[in-house]
């Protein structure tokens, strides 16, 4: 199949295969693919803070030949002599077929990670032209189509081939063919469903650079938050939305909203990824004290210097002993963490405890020096991060030094950075899925490699220029000719250059605009 882009300059055009279609909106998004099935395909729709699965497939009975991405919810499939137009408006999922075609329905009706058959809980109110299904879960299905359509509940059985190669728990499952018939339009969409207040921008950005900023957008809520990822990370996590708030330089007033949320709710969130979470995170707070504004500090300092010192008390900075799973390589135990301590130096900057900030600093300094600093720490892409954060912490020799050693020893031949010594015994090729093995000892993660092309590029264009080449085109295959079309995965595996874990990731999408943006939309896309 060849995908066109149409909003991105001169069209390109790219061979796909086992690519996945998406749609993706406000509180809605619907991901497909033509090879493979995955319990977390399908049309979803959030509805009071409940994500719920209403459709399973459209099974499409023509050969598709073309697909042009139009925008991030809207695409046309070019067959022989037809052309389908598959569009999310703030309703529902639309079809539009330019000649009759024949398709079939499948549904699998349950919520966000819920596993196990599900049976056929549900009661079928026929129309003309209009299904209306209520599920076991009071929720309302509502099939409008222009044709014939006709019913049919035939049960069979499906194996998510997608999920299995993830090493996942659940692969089979019991699905419902529902529907088959002639039709030229069909809408679905669910009465509950909140309509969206889609963010439109308004700045001079080239083609590329808008391209990317709206898929971001797309992953923007109603909360003012932005989700994770999709689609099995549509929550706000944050971690991934305050270090993707440092790449997009948004204007004031809408980067005060998603702030708002935060110290709104500092005391019950600082020591957290997410709400609801139990688990111990050490990165949360010094990332927000990094994105507030000045007024924003002043403003809440005692409660922030107060929070600060619980903090310390809880995640014993100046101590080799950080609680398990408290930093963002949450499945490794690290005694210290690299970035965070650079969090830590620059949440003292901006709050201004300049002599405290110095002490810390000295404190780092003396233990790398001493060689007490953990030897492992400097051989994960993480350096790039603390380079992005404060890079006069160290003199331009001392990175230089430290990027050789990485280079040397992290460096992927694809053009990315595994997460670990590639020497090092633990060291996994390839991806492990829901066994998290290789997440953090091999895997490599395109937010990280696309701070290394910063980094490298801040530091020494011309030295590490062939390696910000491979590191740019890996990136740009990862976009337009991998996974999803148009989106950046979460991860690849160190051995080739794949899309695995989310395939749709916000923070790979932000540090890869914060390229884009700095090097005025100039990146290969052949």
């Amino acid at each position: 199949m060849i995908v066109i882009y149409k909003e991105l300059e001169n069209q390109p055009k790219f061979n796909i295969n086992d690519n996945i279609i998406s749609l993706v909106s406000e509180n809605h998004w619907f991901l497909d693919s033509f090879h493979q099935r995955s319990i977390y395909f399908g049309y979803w729709v959030e509805i009071e803070e409940k994500i719920y699965k209403i459709l399973e497939r459209i099974n499409i009975n023509d050969e598709i030949k073309y697909l042009n991405i139009i925008n991030e919810r809207e695409i046309n499939l070019i067959c022989s002599n037809n052309k389908i137009n598959l569009f999310l408006d703030s309703q529902g999922l639309n079809l539009n077929s330019l000649n009759p075609i024949f398709l079939d329905i499948d549904v699998d009706f349950r919520v966000l990670y819920e596993t196990g058959l599900k049976g056929e809980n549900f009661r079928i109110i026929p129309n003309e032209n209009l299904f209306v299904i209520i599920t076991d879960k009071e929720i309302d299905i509502n099939f409008y189509y222009e044709g014939e359509l006709k019913f049919i509940n035939q049960k069979y059985k499906l194996i998510y081939d997608y999920d299995k190669k993830r090493n996942s728990s659940f692969t089979e499952n019991e699905v419902i063919k529902i529907f088959k018939g002639w039709i030229r339009n069909l809408k679905i969409f669910c009465s509950k469903k909140t309509p969206e207040n889609n963010y439109f921008f308004n700045d001079n950005f080239n083609s590329l650079e808008a391209f990317i900023l709206k898929r971001i957008f797309s992953l923007y809520t109603k909360n003012n938050g932005f989700r994770a990822g999709l689609p099995w990370f549509p929550q706000r996590w944050f971690r991934d939305e305050l270090i993707s708030l440092l790449f997009l330089n948004l204007n004031e007033n809408l980067k005060e909203k998603i702030l708002n949320y935060y110290l709104d709710n500092l005391e019950n969130i600082w020591k957290f990824n997410k709400e609801k979470d139990n688990i111990l995170t050490s990165d949360t707070l010094p990332l927000i004290i990094i994105n507030l504004s000045e007024d924003q500090l002043k403003k809440e300092f005692k409660k922030i210097l107060s929070l600060l010192k619980e903090w310390d008390k809880l995640f014993s900075i100046y101590k080799d002993n950080l609680l398990p799973k408290s930093t963002w390589m949450d499945s490794i135990e690290r005694k210290r963490a690299l970035e965070l301590d650079f969090l830590y130096y620059l949440s003292l900057l901006k709050l201004n405890l300049i002599n405290e900030a110095k002490k810390f600093k000295i404190f780092i300094k003396k233990k790398i020096f001493e060689n007490k600093y953990p030897h492992e720490e400097f051989f994960r892409p993480n350096i790039f991060f603390a380079y992005f954060l404060v890079k006069d912490f160290f003199e331009k020799e001392e990175w230089e030094n430290f990027f050789d050693k990485i280079i040397e020893e992290n460096y992927l031949h694809w053009g990315g950075f595994s997460s670990i010594n590639k020497k090092n015994i633990k060291f996994t090729p390839s991806y492990s899925g829901e066994n998290p093995k290789s997440y953090h000892q091999g895997d490599s993660w395109f937010w990280l490699n696309n701070l290394a092309i910063f980094a490298l590029s801040d530091l020494n264009k011309e030295k590490y220029n062939f390696y910000i080449k491979k590191l740019k085109e890996a990136e740009m295959k990862n976009l337009l000719k991998m996974g999803v079309p148009g989106f950046m995965s979460e991860l690849s595996s160190a051995a080739d250059l794949k899309y695995e874990a989310s395939p749709i990731q916000l923070w790979s999408l932000t540090s890869l605009f914060y390229n884009i943006k700095r090097n005025g939309g100039r990146s290969s896309i052949g």
